[in-house]
Order: C-alpha cells, then sequence, then structure tokens
C-alpha cells in the first residue's frame, strides 16, 4: 500500500477504515509536508486484500487498517523496526 499510493510511514499508519470506500475502490490520502490531499483508485487485487484484512480484524475492529495486537494503532517505529529485520 505505500509504494502503490506514495505513502510516507506516518501516513500509511493514519490510514483509517473510514479513508476507504468499498463501493468505488478509492482510498482518501490526506498527505503529510504541505502534500495535496487525494483521492486515488484501488486496485481489485488490494481491495481484496484490505477485505481479507477487514474479516480477519473481527466484528470489534479497531478504526485503523494496521493495528497491533492490542487494537492500538502501529507506531511509524514499528514500521521501521519490521523494514529493517
Amino acid at each position: 500500500m505505500m509504494f502503490l499510493h506514495g505513502l510516507r510511514v506516518n501516513e500509511a499508519v493514519a490510514r483509517r477504515w473510514a479513508n476507504i470506500d468499498g463501493q468505488t475502490a478509492r482510498i482518501h490520502i490526506n498527505r503529510l509536508k504541505r502534500g495535496s490531499p487525494s483521492v486515488q483508485p484501488v486496485d481489485g487485487k488490494e481491495m481484496r486484500l484490505l477485505r481479507q484484512l477487514e474479516r480477519t480484524q473481527g466484528e470489534e475492529r479497531a478504526p485503523w487498517l494496521f493495528v497491533s495486537e492490542r487494537k492500538s494503532p502501529l507506531t511509524d517505529h514499528s514500521i521501521l523496526i519490521f523494514y529493517y529485520l
């Protein structure tokens, strides 16, 4: 997702389910560092993966896309640690 939409780490961890429109397969992105907000298309494979992620989080899902085991949002530090492993 970060690569496809050109997201910074902080922009990725801030993604919420409310930012994704499943009916039109679009994602709303608020940019950091003077970037312009945009609405981008989500391709079929990515949309299927997002729906699968949504199912795995269950009925009591958190508002964020990427959450820890405790249902709190991931931090940029946790993403960077995973990247360098």
